[in-house]
């Protein structure tokens, strides 16, 4: 089915390559037809197609039905509810049903002559709308068929199949929220972050995680033919019909939670970076790959100022490297050697879903020397595998005995708009992010 619809897409780009102008109309050659169609009856960008057979035994050849009004249809009003969803295709039928899909679903689809998509607009009678059992499909010109990915990009999922789903007994038990919508790569940043080895997206815009399909039936892959609706150009399952992938990871990291008592020659104790690094990268384009923290100023009153950790690259800025208060860890102060040595800031206590913070520390009882739960913390990557996921040589940041417990997180409340910070130890619930959203990362120092 998919070679066949390569096919008709080839062709008629070739029908169209052959289009010839008479006044104002556009006339198009297409399965030994001409259609003659004024070009200001349909948007622009938007090609006629041709008259297809529907609604046959095999089923229509246009599953999504828009559910418009019958008695304002007109081929602009199908096109452009259509357009506005990101579909490829549009198709008027019946002189007020409107159809939009990505594909051609209708096996051994029939296109016939353009005479049979005669009947009238409801919404225009000077406009056609297809006719009984008939649809006149047009199209945006997009050439690329949805598919499956065998592997998704920079990670470790891989295509498994169709497999069967009920609703009364799940193939995958846990369904995850996948921020930006559900696509086979969010439905994998989704369910990696929770901790499941396999994943499935189903019915267009449902992600299920879990660890196994069970004795789940694996059906044909033309059973898996719905369109993800975050993302036209990928398939999402269909109705009882999950597309899953596999999670096949390298060798895990091992991390010993245990401070080093000498640092690398190469790493100065009292100038340094973090770099956070996502544990697995981002399978979205659009993912987070990382990025040097940056010690940012939240909150100033009177002579007391509050900083936290984040990624954002355009808030207020005051300092961007650190320093422990001894060389194998201690406290955690932002270095501040343009000062004359005296440090202005210093790290308060870890708390779990909480950021690391720093407060002014003349503002602090006299004698505190700030919170002494951070450490440096050995590579927890195997040799063979540190130049695929170690961006340094180590070490990592280890806080409160944890130097796997480390998040970024989209901070919902705070200035900008989902400011991306730094979590240790998120929780479910928390007021300014959501836990779905946060990001396991390592953080290098450098």
């Amino acid at each position: 089915m998919r070679l066949l619809q390569v096919s008709h897409r080839l062709l008629f780009a070739l029908f169209m390559h052959c289009e010839f102008w008479v006044g104002s109309f556009l006339a198009v050659q297409v399965y030994g037809s001409s259609i003659s169609v004024r070009q200001t009856d349909i948007p622009t960008g938007w090609y006629p197609y041709s008259c297809f057979i529907d609604n046959t035994s095999a089923g229509r050849l246009l599953t999504t039905n828009s559910g418009l009004p019958s008695n304002t249809m007109t081929k602009v009003v199908c096109i452009e509810y259509c357009a506005a969803n990101n579909w490829t295709y549009a198709g008027v039928e019946d002189g007020g049903d409107c159809y939009c899909d990505e594909l051609f679903h209708e096996d051994g689809w029939q296109g016939t002559d353009s005479s049979e998509c005669n009947m009238p607009c409801n919404g225009d009678p000077t406009q056609t709308c297809g006719g009984p059992n008939r649809i006149d499909v047009y199209w945006n010109g997009d050439f690329y068929t949805p598919s499956s990915p065998a592997t998704l990009s920079r990670s470790y999922w891989s295509y498994g199949g169709c497999f069967e789903d009920s609703p009364s007994q799940r193939t995958l038990s846990a369904q995850e929220a996948a921020y930006g919508g559900v696509t086979p790569a969010t439905c994998a940043d989704a369910c990696a972050f929770n901790g499941y080895t396999v994943m499935g997206t189903e019915y267009g815009g449902e992600c299920w995680c879990g660890n196994s399909t069970g004795a789940a039936a694996q059906v044909p892959d033309t059973e898996c033919a719905m369109t993800c609706s975050a993302d036209r150009d990928y398939l999402c399952g269909d109705a009882n019909r999950l597309s899953v992938y596999h999670h096949n990871p390298p060798p895990p990291e091992t991390y010993t939670n245990q401070c080093i008592t000498e640092l690398p020659t190469w790493l100065d104790s009292s100038h340094f970076s973090l770099l956070a690094d996502p544990k697995e990268p981002s399978t979205s384009g659009s993912g987070w790959d990382g990025a040097i923290l940056r010690i940012i100023d939240v909150l100033t009153v009177e002579d007391t100022t509050w900083s936290i950790l984040s990624a954002c690259q355009a808030c207020n800025i005051t300092w961007l490297d650190l320093s422990f208060s001894s060389s194998s860890g201690g406290s955690l102060i932002p270095e501040s050697s343009y000062l004359n040595g005296v440090a202005p800031m210093i790290s308060l206590d870890l708390t779990p879903g909480e950021s690391v913070i720093f407060q002014t520390q003349s503002t602090l009882p006299a004698g505190y020397n700030g919170y002494t739960g951070y450490c440096a913390s050995d590579d927890p990557y195997p040799p063979e595998q540190s130049m695929g996921n170690s961006p340094t040589d180590g070490p990592v940041l280890l806080g409160n005995g944890h130097a796997d417990d480390w998040v970024m997180c989209l901070n919902s409340t705070a200035f900008p708009i989902n400011r991306l910070d730094l979590v240790f130890q998120p929780k479910a619930n928390h007021p300014n992010y959501n836990l779905e959203e946060c990001i396991a990362v390592d953080l290098w120092l450098e």
